[in-house]
């Protein structure tokens, strides 16, 4: 490389090394700028898998929840995998034999694989509930913990997608939110009459 340059900057380079030399230059660009671009596409190209906490229903006694797992890339992802990295005793205010207790677990186990999911898409599962009475509440409110994911795309490459989920109230993420008024039965029924009362 030294004898390249001196012999560049030296003036004493012919039109047939310079071509050479540049010719190099360009190829090695080239190369550089096609392993980046490959690089770029398999980084946007690709499936991304996440999970999230959503509120199915909700009353003055109980919360109900559903696991949404949403695939936000722009490739399918195949044979969904979810990893729970913590033990679920620390989280839930039920003994492990509950059913429903069994039922979010199903979610973590080897049988809950997502064989397929497109791109945009998403699928839900039961994901307990959190309730004013002891007896049918599930989880303790507020709790967080970590997950993983563990996902392929079509041609094989895997992914591990590391993130936390938490047990809260979704449709207002400081749990506060408008709520339209029912219309009162009596106020309807006098406007009714107001409206028969015009016609007449």
């Amino acid at each position: 490389m030294d004898e390249i340059l001196r012999t560049i900057f030296t003036g004493t380079a012919t039109g047939e090394t310079l071509r050479t030399i540049f010719t190099g230059i360009a190829t090695s660009v080239a190369v550089f700028s096609f392993f980046n671009t490959t690089r770029l596409w398999r980084k946007t190209n690709r499936p991304i898998v996440s999970a999230f906490v959503e509120t199915d229903s909700a009353g003055n006694v109980a919360t109900m929840y559903n696991l949404l797992i949403i695939n936000s890339g722009n490739r399918p992802a195949v044979n969904i995998r979810l990893k729970l990295k913590i033990e679920i005793e620390k989280l839930v205010t039920q003994e492990l034999n509950n059913p429903n207790v069994q039922a979010i677990l199903e979610c973590f186990g080897d049988g809950s694989e997502i064989p397929l999911l497109i791109n945009p898409g998403n699928t839900s599962n039961y994901f307990g509930i959190t309730s004013m009475k002891p007896e049918d509440n599930i989880w303790k409110y507020g709790v967080s913990f970590p997950i993983e994911i563990v996902y392929w795309d079509l041609e094989g490459r895997r992914y591990t997608s590391k993130q936390r989920l938490v047990i809260k109230y979704s449709k207002a993420f400081a749990g506060m939110e408008w709520k339209q008024e029912e219309p009162d039965k009596k106020d309807a029924i006098k406007l009714l009459k107001q409206i028969v009362d015009l016609v007449k």
